[in-house]
């Protein structure tokens, strides 16, 4: 009955290596009723972003910044509009999950989806 997620500011080498300290926000979303609730708050304490000029570059995060922090509106409208896509895909798909995305903006780009293994 939940979605689960987890969100890495910048490339999702942080998260996805497992090679990075710390640990990405993590969101519960419930799909009876919609209820948003975060369950981690991020502590990686820098973001992988594209250079201009050379391949990535290694920023380090001020998150009291950042709105997934500080903005609880921003998480939980964020947190919706994840809900509505991963609810969408596994219908489609007819099994739970595995998706990988990138936010941009106001735009949500799906890269990947697999099915999830539930053991």
């Amino acid at each position: 009955d939940e979605l689960y997620v987890e969100i890495t500011i910048g490339m999702g080498d942080a998260l996805t290596s497992g090679a990075t300290k710390g640990i990405p926000y993590r969101m519960v979303l419930n799909k009876k009723n919609g209820k948003v609730e975060m369950a981690a708050f991020s502590n990686i304490s820098y973001a992988l972003l594209p250079g201009m000029e050379t391949g990535l570059k290694r920023v380090k995060l001020n998150y009291s910044k950042l709105p997934l922090t500080s903005d609880a509106l921003y998480r939980k409208t964020l947190g919706m509009r994840l809900l509505k896509i991963g609810t969408l895909i596994e219908s489609r798909f007819g099994t739970h999950q595995d998706i990988e995305g990138a936010v941009s903006g106001d735009n949500i780009y799906i890269v990947q989806a697999r099915p999830q293994i539930i053991s």
